[in-house]
Parts: structure tokens; sequence; C-alpha cells
């Protein structure tokens, strides 16, 4: 297991299920790999990455699952595809340019008490930030996430992929958790994050000069 702490985040080199966090005080938001025929049917983006059919999407929905149960609040993108409890306060994103082949709007279950929200952002207006991770969520949508949270201690991502929801917490100023198990986007969210809070540390030392 490899450790890397940058700033307030903490970023493990592991599979989450490995690794025993303490999650009463806080946010859980996470896109985690769906987990209901994610082994056996692989998608033309798996197949294109040469992923071999894996035997571990069952136990992933009972982590998520299970992890959804001890947190103090949480936000998990792609729940409906998970057993997880009823909830009236989903959240969505709409995808006005989505093409055919794809959903119009994917979901986050959520265990807070609020009405349903939907968050609006064109596919399209991801290209110029795209690193490399077939599910890169858009920072503003992970960042419109965190402000439906209570207040935490900290931000927990179990499958951080490249590691916008690390950015999305640094901008916000809130400690962040980071568990990602492949190598590289692993390196990916240590970059990406390094350079988030480098970006706020400058902004911090400049309102200070003024």
């Amino acid at each position: 297991m490899r450790i890397e702490t940058i700033g307030s985040a903490t970023l493990y080199h592991a599979d989450c299920l490995d690794v025993d966090l303490d999650l009463s005080r806080v946010g859980l938001v996470t896109d985690p790999p769906y987990g209901i025929n994610y082994a056996s049917r692989p998608s033309k983006w798996q197949r294109r990455a040469s992923m071999e059919p894996r035997t571990w999407d069952e136990k992933i929905a009972e982590g998520v699952e299970g992890m959804a149960e001890r947190a103090l609040a949480s936000i998990i993108w792609g729940g409906n595809h998970y057993s997880l409890p009823p909830t009236c306060s989903w959240l969505a994103w709409i995808k006005p340019d989505a093409p055919p082949s794809n959903g119009q709007f994917e979901m986050a279950w959520t265990s807070l008490d609020h009405l349903t929200r939907y968050f609006m952002f064109h596919i399209g207006s991801m290209n110029p930030h795209r690193c490399g991770h077939p599910n890169q969520k858009p920072l503003s949508l992970m960042a419109w996430s965190l402000t439906f949270l209570p207040e935490v201690d900290a931000i927990v991502d179990p499958f951080m992929g490249s590691g916008t929801t690390g950015i999305a917490a640094v901008h916000a100023g809130l400690p962040f958790i980071g568990i990602e198990r492949e190598a590289d986007y692993f390196d990916q969210a240590c970059e990406r994050i390094a350079l988030a809070a480098n970006d706020e540390q400058r902004i911090a030392a400049s309102g200070r000069m003024l």
C-alpha cells in the first residue's frame, strides 16, 4: 500500500476493501464502478483498455453499501445500480448533448434529507479537462454535490479515479481521503490534487498580501 499526503489530502494506492477507515464523521462522495454486470459484460471503453472481466463486482457492491451505512452522509453517483435503502433525496446530472447510445442523465443516491435536485452540464464542455479516465465526472458537478452535505470532518472517495472529488474538496477547504487501486489513475489523482492544492495556496498567499 502506498500513501501520499498532499496538503490536507491523504491518498491511498490500495483497494478500498483493504483500507479500514472511520466514516462516522465524514461525507462519502464517490462514483464507484457499477457493480451489476460490471464483471461479466465489459463496456466498449473497458475492452479498448484491455480490461479483463473481474470477479469482484459483488464484493464491490457490498463494500459500497456497507460504507454508505457507516458514513455520516453519503452521495453515491450511480447509486441506482446498488441495493441501497430507499431515498427521496436523489441528485441528477442532466446531459443535454448525450449521444443516442448514452443515457441522458445520471443519478446519485444520497442519505440526505432534501428534495431531488438536478445539475445540467454538457458533456462536450468536459473535453478540454479530460485526463484519460473513462468515467471522469465534471469538476463542477462534484463541487455542486459537496454543497448538499452537512458539516463533516472530511470528504472520502473510496473509488477516487483521477481525483476529481479530491479537487472539489480542496477548493471547498475540506480535508480529503481518497483511495484508488489502479496505479495510473492514482498517479493522475496525485498530480491533479497537488496542482489544486498549490493553486489554493497561491490564492491564500495573494489574499494575505492585499
